[in-house]
């Protein structure tokens, strides 16, 4: 009998990447609860950061993910 050969979990994904991409929205999440107020204002200033530098840009690559993930979204 031929054995089946198992895939694991580390051939098709990082999951060192994974595990540290999740520890950080958990993190920012759990920030965000116990510190509502201090996050809006982190968030706002953010934002205002990333309008300011890069409004027109921000608006073009915008623009065109959405056009590319509308267009990838319809030939599937």
């Amino acid at each position: 009998m031929k054995q089946e050969k198992t895939n694991s979990l580390k051939d098709h994904y990082e999951v060192a990447l994974m595990v540290i991409s999740v520890l950080i929205i958990i993190a920012l999440v759990v920030g965000l609860t116990l510190f509502p107020e201090q996050g809006t204002q982190v968030a706002g200033q953010v934002m205002k950061v990333l309008t300011h530098t890069f409004g027109s840009t921000m608006q073009i690559i915008t623009a065109i993910i959405l056009l590319f993930l509308r267009f990838y979204v319809s030939t599937l």
